[in-house]
């Protein structure tokens, strides 16, 4: 079990928000809700309904290691969250700051901070678990976007992007 480095370079070279406020037609393989306001971006992404959806998520990725794989879960998760906030966090976090010069930038950071975190914790076992959320995430920020809220009653719904 290895976090996939071409997961960490995509990251790296993630074009963090340029598309942030258009609405493309993307086919992302799964339906999201458009914000195209900061005002509303800023709202979503800050309230408790998503940061409940983002927690539930990450509960269910460890609820079922805890249950399924406890050995594995047990042995690495500490240290590779440790290692992700060490070794690969800061130079995606330099990414992201040097590429953007947003005034919502700090408002969005924490939220993205931890997005990154739980992606590449859900691809560093993604040989037990198939986390659909987080790969979802990841291929909404590698399209230029900011996921920042859900819009519905979860666990149905859409993720909200800007």
């Amino acid at each position: 079990m290895n976090i996939d480095n071409a997961v960490y370079e995509k990251l790296l070279n993630c074009n963090w928000f340029r598309n942030c406020g258009t609405r493309e037609s993307i086919d992302f393989g799964f339906e999201v809700s458009f914000v195209t306001n900061e005002k509303e971006m800023k709202k979503n992404i800050v309230s408790l309904k998503w940061e409940n959806v983002c927690l539930e998520e990450n509960g269910n990725l460890t609820s079922f290691l805890c249950l399924n794989h406890k050995n594995e879960y047990n042995k690495y998760w500490n240290s590779e969250v440790e290692l992700i906030k060490k070794e690969y966090l800061p130079s995606i976090l330099d990414k992201i700051i040097e590429k953007n010069e947003k005034r919502f930038l700090i408002e969005i950071l924490d939220d993205v901070k931890m997005n990154i975190v739980l992606i590449l914790m859900a691809n560093f076992y993604s040989d037990f678990y198939k986390a659909d959320f987080f790969i979802a995430l990841l291929e909404i920020y590698l399209s230029g976007h900011l996921p920042c809220g859900w819009n519905g009653s979860y666990p149905e719904g859409k993720i909200m992007i800007y």
